[in-house]
């Protein structure tokens, strides 16, 4: 007998027709996370959670995941002859088994909020279609038993209706508006380095916000095949109206195994080989970059050390080369001890870092409120999946906007430390806006 308030789910390898289909639907109306490690192109929904308290509430999180470790595997072909014995067997499509795969296990995808103790919402897609590097491309269905069924019955024609192309018709005009003036930023800049130098505030991120205003509605699958073709190295993502191509990992989990790869440290790139490395040369020299870097890497460290069986060795910083900028990324690495902590319970302990908030927390969380005037929401807050058994991947949601019809919200942050210079902080913020606008403002 099966429980009709029980979650189930059946998964089986794609083909690549299947697989490319999905992408090109989710690109244009569902939730895609796609990087050079992974791909998940998801649709529906299958159970949704609401943390009133966010990443705070320790015991709603432990709920999502436990929620998720109990959805059962079933055998969709057995339950279809179970249930109506008669029936002609559903033609089974993508036959072929792979040795040298292994079928993903069901997810819960969330784009959080940058407060920590704001409502998030956290979902189970009924369907999601995934690839991890080197692996074949899988789907998996979540439902309950009788929507599961169909489910199974009408996924062969599932993209049926899906068309090959995709509509060319762009805006072409465009009004470009910030929420405050470059003189207002300026300002804000100079405050945040008069109360670092007379409190206990080391750092800020403060983040500009701008509106663009289009002739029609803007065409979300363009939107996404051009951040996917500009910033090939970063985690391309579309959940709801929030989309962009970030290029920092916060936390990645398989297994024992974490990794975070944080960035903070920034300047512009010329499109020249010679200047860019006299560029980069000058970013790694820089006192003021080096010092802000450091801070988000200590604070890192510090809160993976608690779930580690060792002491986490001090990565050395790299450069992390992008279309229009190059960011100081240092990538640091841990063994969890048994019993391993969970994907979600290493975000909460994580998020915000002084990469997009500042230190110490507290005091550069009022700072951000007192200066920036408006919510971030996802901004700069985490985004990713948590997997059946715990593991995941989260990315910070920065070189993001919010896009709705023909209006696109965007944001850029940048890290204010005692001797930041208010010019070069506001010339940041228009680079890293950049990343977005190369996409949306298309003449």
């Amino acid at each position: 007998m099966t429980d009709k308030n029980q979650l189930y789910y059946f998964t089986r390898f794609v083909s690549e027709e299947t697989f490319d289909a999905a992408k090109l639907r989710a690109y244009k109306d569902g939730t895609v996370l796609e990087c050079n490690d992974f791909a998940v192109f998801a649709f529906g929904v299958a159970y949704r959670f609401s943390v009133t308290n966010g990443l705070r509430d320790h015991q709603a999180l432990h709920e999502i995941q436990k929620k998720l470790d109990g959805i059962i595997e079933i055998n969709i072909s057995d339950l279809e002859q179970t249930s109506s014995p008669n029936a002609r067997p559903v033609a089974e499509q993508e036959k072929t088994h792979f040795t040298q795969s292994t079928l993903p296990n069901p997810i819960a995808i969330g784009a959080l909020d940058f407060i920590p103790d704001t409502e998030v919402k956290i979902f189970f897609p009924q369907l999601a279609f995934l690839r991890h590097r080197d692996h074949h491309p899988a789907v998996i269905a979540v439902a309950h038993i009788d929507e599961l069924l169909d489910i199974h019955r009408n996924l062969p024609n599932y993209f049926s209706d899906t068309d090959a192309t995709i509509d060319n018709l762009c805006p072409d005009e465009f009004n470009l508006h910030s929420l405050h003036t470059h003189e207002h930023f300026l300002n804000s800049v100079r405050d945040a380095v008069k109360l670092i130098n007379s409190s206990e505030l080391e750092k800020v991120v403060l983040a500009r916000k701008i509106t663009v205003k289009a002739n029609r509605k803007f065409n979300r699958a363009i939107l996404l095949e051009r951040l996917r073709t500009l910033h090939p190295s970063c985690l391309t993502f579309a959940i709801g109206d929030f989309i962009g191509a970030s290029p920092e990992l916060l936390i990645k989990k398989e297994g024992a195994h974490i990794i975070s790869s944080p960035l903070a440290g920034t300047i512009a790139r010329s499109g020249v080989t010679e200047e860019d490395k006299e560029l980069a040369d000058h970013l790694v020299s820089s006192e003021k970059n080096l010092l802000e870097h450091n801070y988000v890497v200590s604070y890192i460290m510090d809160k993976l050390s608690a779930f580690c069986n060792k002491e986490i060795e001090r990565p050395y910083p790299e450069l992390l080369f992008l279309r229009n900028v190059t960011h100081i990324q240092s990538n640091i690495t841990g063994e969890l001890k048994a019993p391993y902590a969970g994907i979600l319970e290493l975000v909460s302990a994580l998020h915000p870092t002084p990469a997009v908030a500042g230190i110490p927390l507290e005091a550069s969380l009022e700072a951000i409120h007192r200066f920036e005037e408006v919510p971030r929401h996802q901004y700069g807050a985490p985004l990713g999946f948590v997997e059946k058994g715990g593991n995941g991947t989260f990315y910070l949601g920065i070189r993001s906007a919010w896009i709705k019809g023909n209006t696109a919200e965007l944001m850029a942050g940048v890290g204010i430390i005692k001797d930041s210079d208010p010019s070069d902080e506001l010339t940041e913020t228009q680079l890293k806006l950049q990343a977005l606008l190369a996409a949306i403002v298309r003449p």
